[in-house]
């Protein structure tokens, strides 16, 4: 039997989020449910999305990061390149500070 998404979580055993972001199904919060957000790491939550292609509706990541991510993919390959490159930029500054 091939395990649901959310049963790999390093949490699963103690989270109570109702809407999880790697649960298939998406279930809306409860007002009273105290965990009301997914807390565990992006880079977690892709890891295991990766191993069930196409079952997530948004592979594993979060109403928010997905939002992002669309938007990012629709901006022109230039914007792109300008991004990356003021990134890299702010991130030589900020070794040069240390």
């Amino acid at each position: 039997m091939i395990p649901e998404p959310y049963c790999l979580c390093p949490r699963f055993d103690y989270c109570s989020v109702n809407s999880c972001p790697l649960d298939p199904i998406k279930r809306g919060t409860h007002p009273q449910d105290k965990e009301r957000k997914c807390t565990i790491e992006k880079q977690v939550r892709l890891r295991i999305s990766k191993s069930f292609p196409g079952l997530l509706p948004r592979d594993g990541l979060t109403p928010a990061e997905w939002a992002g991510k669309q938007a990012y993919e629709r901006k022109p390959l230039a914007v792109k390149i300008n991004m990356a490159q003021i990134g890299k930029d702010a991130l030589s500054r900020h070794r040069t500070s240390l």
